[in-house]
């Protein structure tokens, strides 16, 4: 009677864990597992300025959605579909075009990824300044500050004084 009952509690709790986790020999994915997503890559598989070749799933007047095999499309603003300027998406893409996208934005949170088709000079450009404007940003702060200090201090061309 005992093994019985022991037996009964074993295949219980079998069951429930069954149901917790899902039947593994099923094929289809519930919907509450938001884990992965089949058969695609999460974004934390995608490397920062790295190139991946991908399929132009549908454009949009402010850029495209591109398929690099993630999990969600890649999004392509249209500032930075080619070096020049361009007035209208559909004179440089359309749906179904293989495309080579660097990843410059990954959104860990929202879980998307945005990606560029410039040339690779263009992006060291516009790396470059970016660099140069936190330089200036820098300066400006330490001026300012330097500036406050001297008013504190009572330094400055202001104060008036001078030599014998």
């Amino acid at each position: 009677n005992q093994k019985v009952k022991e037996q009964q509690l074993l295949e219980k709790k079998k069951e429930e864990e069954e149901k917790a986790v899902g039947d593994p020999s099923k094929k289809t994915a519930k919907k509450d597992d938001k884990r992965r997503c089949r058969g695609r890559k999460p974004v934390t598989d995608f490397k920062l300025n790295c190139r991946y070749e991908g399929k132009v799933v549908y454009t949009k007047p402010f850029g495209a959605f591109i398929d690099i095999g993630c999990h969600s499309d890649a999004f392509c603003h249209v500032s930075r579909l080619r070096d020049d300027f361009v007035e209208n998406i559909a004179d440089v893409l359309s749906q179904g075009d293989i495309v080579s996208a660097r990843v410059v934005e990954i959104d860990r949170k929202k879980k998307r990824l945005t990606v560029s088709l410039q040339s690779d000079a263009m992006i060291e450009k516009e790396r470059a300044s970016e660099q140069a404007k936190k330089e200036r940003d820098l300066a400006r702060k330490r001026e300012k500050e330097l500036r406050e200090w001297k008013e504190l201090k009572g330094i400055g061309s202001d104060s008036g004084g001078g030599g014998a």
